[in-house]
């Protein structure tokens, strides 16, 4: 049997084993990933190399509308006409109050459609990305009493939702790999409750706090990220997680979630080669969205009813601020929801966004606020990139091939201070030029000026003579030797700061090594001194 080293912000601590049914695929225990992920400090959150970065295309959100079926009772009437499997009509209360309003999505379900049959369209995408090292989310938004639960968690009848399903799916997936590579699986589930997050695996732990840093982005200080041999250890701690999230009675809905709810798998692969690629997988159960006339709320239901609408009202101004093109602010911190979904919302992730709505007439002014949101999350895009890391024989190769590259041009280097000291010794011609792939600019257009021969008459006989006067390179050549030392001096700390660029991937995220880029791009071409690179590099490593 393999096994891992459990990880818990930096603690060891050995988790859980378990036989594997499906090979050596999962490795659970006390010896995990290799020694390249000690020696190299893998973070939480891996930056995404230079290769993956330029790779990454903008995807718009997909957003899907399922129905709740009417109750028996109610008979068949609805306010809703589907007019294809894309788009759906709003009937107006008034026959003759105007025109239907048109809505399009990515799929609409009826409410007859299956669980199965939601299952497919909502994750087969999200579990494909998920393990070839992307991010991906699954929201549930929709009023109180529309079916979000049961299509994300399902009953207790046999009729599993999309997260059992999603689980299931990923084990399943990972068993079939014939890729060599090993498997990590790792489970958190947190609850956002009154504006207070409290970890649903681990419910006596102590408080938890939202923290962010350039290097780690968005993380949640205290939660456990339990490992998971196999689909039934996940839907195990699921169920473990449901039983202690806030439920209560309202007028809309005997079972009414109080909280936000998101349950994360984290499956980190490494492949033979050496390197390590890592997907998150969120499934996000907001709580519904509800009115108190309606609901009755009141005493402790009415707080929490207040903090509820305001997480869903501050997670629909960031909704419309990022459907707004050029729209330089988005309020993500106004809440923990937004603040905790913002690498979805317009990020690095894969989300799919799945409106859910009543079909009967009494709740038409809540289910047209669904699906107006729902037509603004369509305009969201997000950048799409592959969440990978180098092996260490993979950063050595780069680290020679720089080697080899600052051995050459330091020689050229030499040989250009030798040309210039010809040049300063009084030798007419010297040719000072560059290789075609030496990052230094030869001598511009303007270091000629004071070489040009000037034409005078002399002074002597009754003829005139035309002489040559010879150039005055008591300036120019002054200006020329220093212009190529600061290119000497600048030659070794260019590359000196590109190692130290290759060292910042190791250890910081792909903003980071980007800004460090630039600023060496900017040093070359504007020839800064030295001292004022080593205070943009220290000012982004330490403020960024």
């Amino acid at each position: 049997m393999l096994s891992v080293e459990a990880e818990h912000f930096g603690r060891q601590e050995c988790v859980e084993r378990a036989d594997l049914r499906g090979g050596q695929k999962i490795a659970i225990g006390c010896e995990i990933l290799p020694a390249i992920m000690a020696r190299h400090k893998v973070d939480r959150h891996p930056a995404v190399l230079p290769e993956a970065s330029a790779e990454g295309k903008a995807e718009r959100c997909r957003v899907l509308l399922r129905f709740r079926p009417l109750p028996g009772e109610e008979g068949g009437d609805s306010p809703y006409v589907l007019q294809d499997k894309e788009s759906v009509a709003v009937r107006p209360r008034d026959a003759g109050a105007g025109d239907d309003v048109n809505f399009q999505f990515d799929k609409i379900f009826p409410g007859s459609a299956p669980q199965d049959d939601v299952f497919r369209h909502v994750m087969t995408d999200s579990v494909d990305a998920v393990l070839k090292g992307f991010n991906a989310t699954v929201l549930a938004y929709g009023q109180s009493g529309a079916g979000k639960t049961y299509t994300m968690f399902g009953d207790d009848a046999g009729n599993p939702g999309i997260i059992p399903r999603g689980v299931a799916e990923i084990f399943q997936r990972i068993a079939a790999d014939d890729g060599g590579g090993i498997f990590v699986v790792k489970a958190s589930m947190l609850e956002i409750y009154m504006e207070e997050m409290k970890d649903l695996l681990r419910p006596t732990s102590h408080k938890l706090r939202l923290r962010e840093s350039a290097f780690e982005g968005i993380w949640v200080e205290g939660l456990h990220h339990i490992y998971v041999p196999n689909a039934k250890s996940a839907v195990e701690l699921l169920r473990q997680g449901m039983l202690a999230r806030a439920v209560g009675c309202t007028g809309m809905n005997s079972q009414s979630s109080r909280s936000h709810c998101i349950f994360s798998l984290r499956v980190e692969q490494q492949h033979p080669d050496g390197f390590v690629q890592r997907g998150e997988l969120h499934f996000a159960d907001l709580a519904g969205l509800e009115r108190v006339d309606r609901t009755g709320a009141h005493g402790q239901s009415l707080e929490e009813a207040k903090r509820i609408n305001l997480s869903l009202s501050a997670l629909g101004n960031c909704i419309l601020a990022l459907a707004q093109p050029g729209r330089a602010h988005i309020p993500f911190r106004d809440s923990k929801l937004t603040f905790l979904l913002k690498n979805s919302l317009g990020g690095n992730a894969r989300t799919t966004l799945l409106i859910n709505v009543s079909s009967r007439w009494k709740d038409l002014e809540e289910t047209i606020t669904a699906l107006k949101f729902g037509a603004r999350a369509r305009a969201i895009k997000n950048v799409v990139k592959v969440n990978r890391k180098l092996s260490a024989e993979e950063l050595e190769r780069l680290l020679s091939k720089l080697k080899q590259e600052h051995d050459a041009l330091r020689t050229h280097c030499v040989n250009l201070e030798q040309q210039l000291s010809a040049l300063a010794d009084g030798k007419e011609h010297c040719v000072v030029s560059a290789p075609d792939d030496c990052p230094l600019s030869p001598l511009g257009d303007s270091t000629n000026t004071n070489t040009l021969r000037r034409r005078r008459k002399s002074k002597g006989g009754d003829g005139a003579q035309n002489v040559e006067e010879a150039p005055d390179t008591s300036i120019s050549l002054s200006a020329i030797c220093n212009r190529w030392r600061r290119h000497a001096h600048l030659h070794t700390q260019v590359h000196i700061y590109i190692y130290m660029y290759i060292r910042t991937c190791i250890y910081t995220n792909m903003f980071v090594c980007m800004c460090t880029y630039v600023y060496i791009c900017i040093y070359i071409y504007i020839h800064a001194h030295v001292y004022i690179c080593i205070c943009i590099y220290i000012y982004i490593c330490t403020h960024m």
